[in-house]
């Protein structure tokens, strides 16, 4: 939390060229968890996090293969923690390879093979079947030429662009693209999943369709949370995944059950309920929140949470997200609660407000923050906060920025001050507010051969609520000379400057109204 501001000087004051923000990447909105987190998040520092340990890249071992051979395209490494490695020819993608299937030669390998009439072939031993982005073994297979199908048993290896099935039985039909293999497990490559399944159905290498299914993301050995269901379709194409009968199993603990459910396979998003969150506690008693997601735009989304506890009632919530075109992700959050059932207060009307905007206006030279946070009451966040982060929070950052940057000058405002909502915090130990700050630097180019010079102003007005503080206006100048003496392999940069202050002080008891110091500062930096 930020500490309070007392009326001291500042040594060194840093303009507005270093106040600037980095800029949002422009996938921020549209690749972004959709957020739905409680209210509560209202606090400087308390983002939501996402509690998964990002997979390590795999280190690829390219060799140049000509796709046009049919040669073994695709290999996959399952020993990584929670990632598969495909290792693939150099510049040639899986996609690529994907839509080479139709005009690809197919190249069969075999210990032995038995051509019989009408086009049936039995293979035996060690066989392997490749074509494009497909890579096909087994012991035993029985190939019919007329119709381009086969029949596959014992220890079926099958991987393509999307998937890696192993399996005791299947049937591949290589005209139309459509495969079905019988108890199989499969891993899913583009984005890591597994599980296992009676049957599987592949269409085009897009849509997997599976029945009596388990599936995970968890990295072998370690299926701490599963899913299973009748029926599971994955539909690359539309990046949506679809299961009936579903059971969700915690460390072996079935938690839920639905119908039906929708669930996404990609970075696409879509509107829709997300995962409902459950939780007890002494002060809000058994509460379930449930987030409902509205995919607005592609720069624009909002999250509505509605959260019910059995000790206080139903609050509502919102968040609402838009990504300028400047790249910034703006956003607000409000939530309220009507008639706290447990609040001792007469107006038991309990509500939070957070606002955050940035943003470049006047032909982008001027760059503008506002971060804005307010709740009802001292107590808020200890009686409804979700985490120990929250409940602890003393005061809510308010301030709004304006600031600009030239190649010889830069000018920067602030305007500040803190909620406090900590009712052990008396009203004389609140922070002082900053009404305004205005910083101003100029800085030259070199003259006289290797000389730069300096001047850095400053003035602010600290404030505060209680007539028992000390208030003050302060103003400090400090212009400076450099010389550089910047030569191959070391330099000297000798420097001269004076530092000014003046306090003007209101409720100062027994100090001077007006008190000021000059200071002469060298210094040499080589």
């Amino acid at each position: 939390q930020p500490e309070p501001v007392a009326v001291t000087e500042e040594t060194e004051t840093e303009l507005a060229r270093d106040q600037q923000p980095a800029a949002v990447p422009e996938t921020a909105v549209s690749e972004a968890v959709p957020a739905a987190e409680p209210v509560t998040q209202l606090a400087e520092g308390d983002q939501p996090q996402v509690e998964a340990e990002a997979p390590a890249e795999a280190t690829r071992k390219e060799t140049p293969i000509d796709a046009s051979m049919g040669s073994p395209l695709v290999t996959v490494d399952e020993s990584l923690r929670s990632c598969v490695a495909i290792n693939r020819p150099l510049n040639v993608s899986g996609e690529e390879l994907a839509k080479l299937r139709e005009t690809s030669p197919t190249q069969i390998e075999a210990d032995d093979a038995n051509i019989e009439r009408e086009g049936q072939t039995i293979l035996t031993g060690n066989v392997t079947i490749n074509r494009a982005d497909q890579s096909v073994k087994s012991q035993k297979v029985f190939l019919d030429k007329a119709t381009n199908q086969a029949e596959l048993t014992g220890d079926v290896e099958y991987t393509d662009n999307q998937i890696h099935i192993t399996a005791q039985q299947a049937h591949l039909d290589m005209d139309k693209d459509e495969h079905n293999f019988t108890d199989a497990d499969f891993t899913t490559l583009k984005r890591y999943s597994r599980g296992q399944a009676s049957q599987i159905h592949s269409e085009q290498g897009e849509i997997l369709n599976m029945n009596q299914v388990t599936y995970t993301t968890c990295p072998p050995g370690n299926t701490s949370w599963q899913l299973s269901a009748d029926e599971i379709s994955l539909d690359d194409a539309t990046g949506r995944g679809e299961a009936r009968n579903v059971k969700f199993e915690f460390f072996d603990v079935p938690i839920m059950y639905l119908p039906y459910m929708n669930f996404p396979i990609d970075d696409r998003r879509k509107s829709g309920m997300l995962t409902p969150r459950f939780g007890h506690s002494d002060d809000r008693g058994t509460e379930l929140t449930v987030p409902i997601y509205w995919n607005i735009a592609p720069d624009q989304d909002a999250t509505f949470y509605p959260r019910y506890m059995s000790d206080r009632g139903l609050q509502l919530g919102a968040e609402y997200r838009r990504l300028n075109d400047n790249n910034f992700v703006n956003q607000v959050n409000f939530e309220y609660l009507h008639d706290d059932d447990k609040y001792a207060d007469p107006d038991n009307d309990r509500w939070a407000f957070k606002l955050d905007h940035d943003d470049y206006v006047y032909d982008n030279s001027w760059y503008v923050q506002t971060r804005l946070r307010r709740v009802s009451d001292d107590q808020y966040f200890e009686d409804l906060g979700s985490s120990l982060t929250l409940s602890s929070t003393t005061h809510l950052d308010n301030h709004f920025l304006v600031s600009k940057g030239t190649n010889n000058w830069s000018l920067y405002g602030l305007l500040q001050n803190y909620q406090t909502v900590d009712s052990t915090i008396t009203k004389v130990n609140t922070p002082y507010e900053i009404m305004p700050r205005i910083n101003f630097e100029y800085w030259t180019d070199p003259f006289a051969g290797n000389f730069t010079a300096d001047v850095k102003t400053s003035y602010t007005h600290f404030d505060h609520n209680s007539n028992l503080r000390v208030t003050s206006k302060r103003t400090s100048v400090y212009p400076s000379i450099t010389y550089n003496h910047d030569r191959p392999g070391y330099y000297i940069r000798p420097k001269l400057g004076v530092h000014y202050t003046n306090y003007d002080l209101d409720n100062e008891g027994a100090l001077s109204s007006s008190q000021s110091r000059t200071i002469p500062i060298f210094s040499l930096d080589s």
